[in-house]
């Protein structure tokens, strides 16, 4: 299916920024209990709004470039990659996500977005 984890973990992470995936079933299944954003606004995020986001917020159109998998020890693993969002202006975006492997399952346990000038 993926010829590697980073190649796997890269399509978890695209997969959240696909609108068609973006329902709170599927955001829940991927997101660990202890998950917590720090979006590109300033704001910090929970888990619990996290997943009620979809249902309230428009659905955003985001380019993702640039992706860099590096293992940090066994089991956790930072994804960092650059996202573009299709708006007038456009939004640009450095990401990070920590993966955990939990149970045999990659869990994103952390994210952050920090808005930078294209």
């Amino acid at each position: 299916m993926y010829e590697d984890l980073g190649t796997y973990l890269v399509s978890l992470e695209t997969s959240l920024l696909d609108a068609r995936m973006r329902n709170p079933a599927k955001v829940a299944e991927l997101l660990d209990d202890t998950y917590v954003e720090f979006g590109s606004t300033g704001m910090i995020y929970s888990r619990a709004e996290v997943i009620a986001a979809p249902k309230m917020e428009p659905p955003l159109h985001i380019k993702a470039q640039n992706f860099k998998v590096r293992e940090l020890v066994p089991g956790l693993i930072l994804v960092t990659y650059r996202a573009i969002q299709d708006s007038t202006p456009e939004v640009h975006t450095l990401r990070s996500s920590i993966w955990q492997l939990w149970g045999g399952k990659w869990k994103l346990t952390f994210h952050q977005g920090t808005r930078i000038t294209p």
